[in-house]
């Protein structure tokens, strides 16, 4: 596999020096579920723009042949194609792009994945190294009459360089050393346009698990989606045992997924809360709770599920500094653009709030029981801490 690795923000919150936004960070190619994870983390929400503010390839050096400012769809496209190359194809794309005059398109370098065979690539680190393949391999055509002593005068270093100059080759770095890349082909073979695009694998997302199950009389294997009507999934819990599955949030997939001791009626119930949990646009928050408490039963999501109306949830304070000017404005009436704000020390103040109000970061926002109710229980002997369910 030959990932991208990008970095996606909302440019307004990238951009803004006083806060301590440093977006989130997705694997490419994703499916629907990851990138809208990784939106989530980013506090990129519905009517908010999207920036692909960072890309590293699968050598871990940063893509700068890229053009300014790619759309998220097309490097996911892009990394579905790169995704299906050897290592040594991919070598030969990245010296291909980097050979363009100028930053190549996204449509541009989707066609570049399709003319690889007419690429070649020298293992050679410097200009000594390329002449020196060239001459012991006697692709130099005027020293294919030369005596031995005649040959042995000839600069290696500067056969190199001529030849690269020829050629319009290029060093790239690659996993073990440096390779030479040249393109033999006349013109980039045109396979997609705007109006034609690579096809790429569609998973449905309609579903927050989705089961394999085994019926226990007969043997035979089924799929099954959850959640499903109540008055269907008796008869299923009956006569179906789960054999594993797929769960859309990601807290849940691998914790969850062992799935064949759990009742199908019982997943299905789980479902039902979740997908209610989506639909009145509380799931970031309850993915935030289930990281919080570190959730890995059944028992724990669907506590969490019925108890989350009793948390604050707070997707726009990035780090303790920024949640005591939150705890600080609110409690004081201040406009956050008082002067006096910047003689208060907010950050060690924000870590003293956060202990005194059980509230811990997680990557979707900070998470805390609900003040109002950690008000009205303040006589009582205390709330467990994020760590107790």
């Amino acid at each position: 596999m030959l990932p991208i690795n990008v970095t996606i923000a909302r440019p307004e919150l990238w951009n803004n020096s006083n806060t301590r936004y440093s977006g989130a960070t997705l694997m490419l190619p994703a499916t629907a579920v990851e990138i809208e994870d990784a939106m989530d983390r980013a506090r990129i929400y519905e009517g908010h723009a999207l920036e692909v503010v960072e890309c590293i390839d699968a050598n871990g050096y940063e893509m700068d042949y890229l053009p300014e400012k790619p759309s998220l769809t097309m490097l996911n496209l892009l990394a579905h194609k790169l995704d299906s190359l050897e290592d040594y194809e991919h070598t030969l794309f990245i010296g291909m792009c980097k050979m363009e005059k100028e930053p190549p398109s996204m449509i541009r370098m989707l066609n570049i994945t399709e003319n690889l065979q007419d690429c070649l690539s020298i293992p050679a680190d410097n200009y000594t190294e390329l002449g020196k393949f060239y001459l012991d391999n006697d692709f130099i055509e005027e020293s294919a009459s030369l005596s031995d002593e005649l040959f042995d005068c000839f600069d290696p270093a500067k056969i190199g360089r001529m030849m690269q100059k020829r050629e319009g080759g290029i060093f790239i770095e690659g996993k073990i050393h440096k390779n030479y890349v040249i393109y033999n082909g006349s013109e980039i073979r045109e396979v997609y346009n705007e109006n034609n695009l690579p096809e790429i694998p569609v998973y449905e997302t309609g579903y927050v698990f989705a089961l394999d199950i085994k019926n226990k009389e007969t043997g035979d294997i089924d799929s099954l989606d959850l959640p499903i009507e109540a008055l269907d999934i008796s008869d299923l819990s009956r006569h179906y045992d789960v054999l594993k599955g797929e769960c859309i949030v990601p807290q849940l997939s691998e914790s969850i997924c062992a799935y064949s001791h759990y009742d199908i009626y019982e997943l299905n119930s789980l479902a039902q809360k979740i997908s209610n949990i989506i639909e009145r646009g509380d799931y970031p928050k309850y993915k935030a709770m289930l990281s919080a408490f570190e959730a890995d039963s059944l028992t724990d999501a669907m506590n969490l599920a019925d108890t989350i109306d009793d948390y604050d949830f707070l997707p726009d304070v990035f780090c303790a500094e920024d949640y005591g000017m939150d705890v600080f404005l609110r409690s004081y009436n201040i406009n956050p653009d008082d002067p006096a704000l910047k003689h208060i020390r907010l950050a060690d103040y924000g870590v003293n709030m956060m202990a005194e109000h059980n509230a811990e970061k997680i990557e979707y926002g900070f998470i805390r029981p609900s003040l109002n109710l950690q008000q009205e229980q303040k006589h009582n002997s205390g709330i467990g801490g994020m760590n107790s369910l």
